[in-house]
C-alpha cells in the first residue's frame, strides 16, 4: 500500500460547494501506449464538477482526475498539471508530460486513450493532439463542457445546446434539450439541464432520469446521482453510498468515494484498502477513483492520493497545484 497524503491537516470546512459534475471513462480512435505498447483502455472517470451547472468551473474551483496510469489536477487561475505512469518508468514519460499546460481549466474527460478539456475562455484542448475531433464537426470553441467514453465525445455549448460526435442522443426526443453538462456511459448518458434536471437515455440509466442533481457520475453500465440536499441514487447493481450527505460522488462499479457536506470529509465504500487508506482530514472539495486508487483535492489546490495503482500516481503525486 502506498500513499502520497501530501496536505497539511485543514479544521476548516470548505468554502467551495460542488455542483452538478460527472465522472465517466473516455476513450478515442487515438491511443496512449499501455505498458507493452498496448492501449491503456482501463478507466473510471470524466468532467469537472463546478458550482452551478458541472461544466463550468468559477475561478478558483478545483478539480482532479484519475485514470489508470495518468491523472491531472487543475483550478481556474493556475496550470492544469498531470502525473502519472507505468511501474517501471523513473520519471514521468513523454506522453504526460506533453499535456497541456491550460491555464484556467474547466471541464475535463480523461482516461488512459484520450483527454479533453474546456478552459476558462470556452476552447477546448484535446490531447494528444490525434485525439482532437474537429474533423467530426464538434466546436472547438464557446464551449462549458466536455465528456467522452470509448469513440463518443459529447460538448455543451455557452448556449446550452449540446452536439455528440456519435449517434447516442438522436431520436431521444431530448435533441433540443438545454443543457448545463453531458455524462457519459458504456450504454448511454444524461443530460444535466438548465433546471438541474437529469435527462438519461440508455439501459441502465432510466432510475436516474428525471431527478434533480447536485453531483453526477456515470461508470460502466450505470451511475449515482447526487440531490441537491445531498442524498445519493444509484442505478440498480451498484454498490449503494453509505448514510451521508455528500457533495460530490466519483464511483466504480464495485464502489466508490464520495465529499461529504458537512466537513469536506472523504468517505470510501466498497473498495477495499481505498476505504481505509482514504485521508482523515477534512476540507476537500473534490475526488476521483481509478484502478486501485483514488485522489483527492482541497480548495487551496493541495493534493492526497492513496491506493496500490498498477501506475506511478500516488508516488508522483504533486504536493499542490500551487498559487
Amino acid at each position: 500500500m502506498r500513499r502520497s497524503h501530501r496536505r497539511p491537516a485543514r479544521s476548516s470546512v470548505a468554502a467551495l460547494t460542488l455542483g452538478l459534475g460527472a465522472c465517466s471513462p473516455s476513450g478515442s480512435d487515438a491511443d496512449f501506449p499501455g505498458p507493452t505498447g498496448d492501449p491503456d483502455d482501463i478507466d473510471t472517470n470524466d468532467s469537472a464538477d463546478p458550482p452551478d451547472s458541472g461544466d463550468s468551473a468559477e475561478p478558483g474551483d478545483p478539480w482532479i482526475r484519475v485514470g489508470t496510469y495518468i491523472a491531472c489536477a487543475g483550478r481556474a487561475d493556475v496550470p492544469m498539471q498531470c502525473w502519472g505512469g507505468f511501474r517501471g518508468d523513473t520519471t514521468n514519460p513523454a506522453w504526460i508530460d506533453s499535456a497541456p499546460r491550460v491555464a484556467a481549466a474547466s471541464a475535463a474527460a480523461l482516461n488512459g486513450r484520450t483527454f479533453h478539456v474546456v478552459d476558462i475562455s470556452g476552447q477546448r484542448h484535446s490531447w494528444p493532439p490525434s485525439s482532437d475531433s474537429g474533423s467530426l464537426g464538434l466546436p472547438t470553441t464557446s464551449l462549458r463542457g466536455v465528456d467522452a467514453y470509448l469513440h463518443e465525445l459529447c460538448v455543451v455549448g455557452m448556449d446550452h445546446a449540446f452536439a455528440c460526435a456519435g449517434h447516442l442522443f438522436r431520436g431521444s426526443g431530448l435533441e433540443d434539450v438545454q443543457a448545463g453538462s453531458i455524462h457519459l456511459n458504456a450504454n448511454g448518458g444524461c443530460l444535466v439541464d438548465v433546471d438541474g434536471i437529469a435527462r438519461c437515455v440508455g439501459p441502465g440509466l432510466t432510475s436516474l432520469d428525471g431527478l434533480p442533481v447536485r453531483s453526477l457520475d456515470l461508470v460502466g453500465a450505470g451511475g449515482c446521482l447526487v440531490s441537491p440536499s445531498g442524498v445519493p441514487s444509484c442505478t440498480p447493481g451498484l454498490a449503494v453510498p453509505p448514510a451521508h450527505a455528500f457533495s460530490r460522488l466519483a464511483v466504480a462499479d464495485a464502489g466508490g468515494c464520495g465529499i461529504t457536506t458537512t466537513d469536506g470529509r472523504v468517505v470510501c465504500w466498497g473498495v477495499g484498502e481505498l476505504e481505509t487508506e482514504a485521508p482523515s482530514s477534512l476540507g476537500w472539495v473534490d475526488a476521483d477513483i481509478g484502478l486501485g486508487v483514488a485522489c483527492a483535492i482541497d480548495a487551496d489546490a493541495s493534493i492526497a492520493c492513496w491506493g496500490d495503482s498498477v501506475g506511478r500516481i500516488v508516488e508522483r503525486a504533486p504536493p499542490s497545484l500551487g498559487p
